[in-house]
């Protein structure tokens, strides 16, 4: 298993994900889960296997956040 590469963009991300993550449970419209921690959250959108078919509007909660992930 290839270790994930980190990048600024995916700090600032996982940044946002933790400062934002009390607030709600972020929900991925693509495999119907709850993300209930930040970590969960960032390592289910960038597993390259799943992260190529999500929809921008995939995750919600905050409109930054769902720009960055549609913006990756």
């Amino acid at each position: 298993i290839e270790a994930c590469k980190t990048t600024d963009s995916m700090n600032i991300l996982f940044n946002e994900l933790v400062r934002q993550i009390d607030e709600k449970p972020f929900f991925c419209m693509f495999c119907k889960q709850c993300m209930f921690t930040a970590h969960q959250t960032f390592m289910h959108m960038v597993n390259p296997s799943h992260y190529s078919k999500i929809p921008k509007t995939a995750f919600w909660g905050n409109t930054r956040l769902t720009e960055m992930v549609g913006n990756e």
